[in-house]
Formats: C-alpha cells, sequence, structure tokens
C-alpha cells in the first residue's frame, strides 16, 4: 500500500490478525478481535516481532477484573 504526504510517496506494509475469542464466563458468545501493523518497509522487519508479542499476550478478561 502506498500513501502520500507533501510531495513524496512512502510504501507500506500491512500485517493484520484475526482472533476469535470466547466469553471466559459465556463460551458461546463470541467476539472477533482485528489487530494490525502498519510500518514503512524500512521499519517493517524491526517491529514485527513486537508485534507478534502483543498478538500473543492478547487474552479475555473476567468480568470486573483487569491488569491495570
Amino acid at each position: 500500500m502506498t500513501t502520500s504526504g507533501g510531495n513524496s510517496r512512502l510504501e507500506l506494509v500491512q500485517c493484520q490478525v484475526y482472533l476469535l475469542m470466547s466469553d471466559v464466563l459465556r463460551p458461546a458468545e463470541q467476539a472477533v478481535i482485528r489487530l494490525a501493523l502498519t510500518a514503512t518497509e524500512e521499519n517493517f522487519n524491526s517491529v514485527v516481532g513486537d508485534f507478534q508479542e502483543f498478538v500473543g499476550s492478547v487474552r479475555p478478561e473476567r468480568s470486573g477484573q483487569s491488569d491495570a
């Protein structure tokens, strides 16, 4: 994909992940979560590992509980 700003164009790479999450208290209820990383071609390889780690950390939260 490309984007333009001013007189220049940037080539961008995008990685999208779709996760199907079941409600931890009501497994019949589900949601689809879309996570996306967009970066320049030059930066993509240096950030994709962090994105993969982030995707691996996404977990459902029990109602009323949070890590915050």
